[in-house]
């Protein structure tokens, strides 16, 4: 896309790329989703076609989860060779993609100095984090913008090459993630409000992106996964792990019993627009109404902190553009000072914060397993991938076996035997105290009655500075 209003744009989104391409180089893959999704990359490139089961972290005797995410992120990352800096490289493109996208529907949507609806956006935690490290959430939030970008040019004077883009990009946004058709719903509404007159144009660009999004989610759940049309959301394997998971990681629990922890993940979902809400009147009245709406439904909805900042992501966009005239009462050389001295500073610390995710035992503790292990952990699984490896790793939150086996320890053995696990790992940092309720960052915890009971009936085989592990079935 060509045609950038301000010398200022076209240099910043080329001092962008250069500071968050440097940043995504020299941080390891120490994200829990990066390993994940990656894993699963490989795992398509390998048998050469889409697999019913991730290769290891869903997986063990008792219970095969069907993978759990839309898969047009891996599909697209499956044409490029398996290598991590091409991985890398590609999100900051797509983050790059993503503030274009976003000056052009400012333009389009009336704001005069555009450039002002990246400051916010750029410094949010979601947004700065995922453009360093691969993870399908900022693909499918591109596909969103660019099909929102094509609707709005076609509802203002464009061809129907403009609807048929509006509906194809959206498709595929959707089959990347489901939160980017909850975008061009929500969006969809806004131009509904704006552009009375052009309802049948707008509903026909939509319903044709639902219709054709629910034709890939029959062939991705019903025909590979063997799933309902909808699955995650209906028809879990085990429905009471997802309920005990989500109510305990919910914002509302951990603002009831965490307060201090839910005001920092309103900060880190939020960043500067908490006070951009709280203190202006939005320029665009409509968009900062239907978008605040989509951000309070998600609250209300998918409140777990485990994605919260990434659900709210999506419409952080459409606020940062309703929202361009807090800049505009500031002195004009100050908003880019703001927004270049803001980046210099997070992605940096992003980075930083990545690189210290993985602690340096890990690596250590993992050379005593192999690939006929089945490990159990409730934290970190996943890199396994970035350390090579081979064992089956679950953290086992998506059956209720495991909670209730933290209630009782009694049944810590009948989980061991139904799940084929022969390995536990624990984190010493993550044994909680008597008592604990589990909310919030002491979710993915060990109760220590729990840690005693795998102490009792396992062997020791490994331990670090941070890491005990035991064999506790098996040969």
């Amino acid at each position: 896309m060509s045609g950038f209003k301000t010398a200022w744009e076209a240099a910043f989104l080329a001092v962008f790329f250069i500071v968050a391409g440097a940043v995504a180089l020299s941080t390891s893959l120490n994200h829990l989703d990066s390993n994940l999704h990656l894993d699963y990359v490989r795992e398509i490139q390998n048998v050469r076609s889409v697999p019913r089961y991730h290769p290891r972290v869903f997986n063990t005797a008792g219970v095969q989860i069907p993978f759990p995410y839309p898969v047009g992120y891996h599909l697209a990352m499956a044409i490029f060779p398996h290598r991590v800096t091409l991985y890398k490289l590609l999100q900051v493109l797509f983050a790059v993609s993503c503030l274009i996208l976003i000056l052009k529907l400012a333009g389009l949507l009336g704001v005069k100095r555009r450039f002002y609806a990246l400051i916010p956006f750029v410094l949010t935690s979601p947004f700065s984090r995922f453009s360093i490290t691969p993870h399908p959430d900022l693909l499918a939030l591109l596909f969103s913008l660019l099909s929102a970008y094509f609707m709005l040019r076609y509802l203002q004077g464009g061809g129907k090459i403009h609807a048929a883009a509006a509906v194809l990009a959206g498709f595929y946004g959707g089959l990347v993630r489901e939160f980017a058709l909850i975008t061009l719903l929500f969006f969809s509404l806004a131009l509904s409000l704006k552009y009375r007159g052009k309802l049948h144009q707008i509903g026909a660009c939509l319903i044709s992106i639902l219709l054709l999004t629910l034709l890939g989610y029959y062939w991705m759940n019903c025909l590979i996964k063997g799933q309902n049309l909808l699955y995650p959301f209906f028809g879990r394997e085990d429905p009471k792990a997802s309920d005990w998971y989500l109510s305990h990681v919910s914002f509302w629990s951990i603002l009831r019993y965490a307060p201090a922890q839910a005001l920092g993940e309103l900060l880190g979902v939020f960043s500067l627009f908490l006070p951009m809400f709280l203190l202006v009147k939005p320029r665009d009245t409509i968009l900062a109404s239907v978008f605040g709406c989509q951000i309070v439904l998600t609250f209300l909805f998918l409140p777990s902190t485990g994605g919260l900042d990434r659900y709210v992501m999506f419409a952080l966009p459409f606020m940062a553009i309703a929202y361009a005239n807090v800049w505009e009462r500031l002195p004009k050389g100050v908003p880019v000072v703001l927004l270049l001295a803001g980046m210099f500073a997070l992605y940096p610390l992003q980075g930083y914060a990545l690189e210290k995710k993985l602690p340096k035992d890990f690596e250590e503790i993992a050379e005593n397993l192999g690939p006929g292990d089945h490990v159990l952990f409730r934290e970190y699984g996943q890199l396994a991938y970035r350390t090579g490896c081979r064992a089956n790793w679950t953290s086992l939150f998506w059956s209720s076996d495991l909670f209730e086996s933290f209630e009782r320890v009694d049944r810590v053995e009948d989980l061991i035997r139904k799940h084929g696990v022969t390995h536990v790992l624990i984190d010493k940092e993550l044994i909680l105290r008597a008592g604990s309720p589990m909310i919030g960052n002491e979710a993915m915890g060990y109760p220590m009655e729990w840690v005693k009971k795998v102490e009792n009936m396992g062997v020791k085989m490994g331990e670090t500075s941070r890491y005990l592990l035991y064999r506790v079935g098996g040969p």
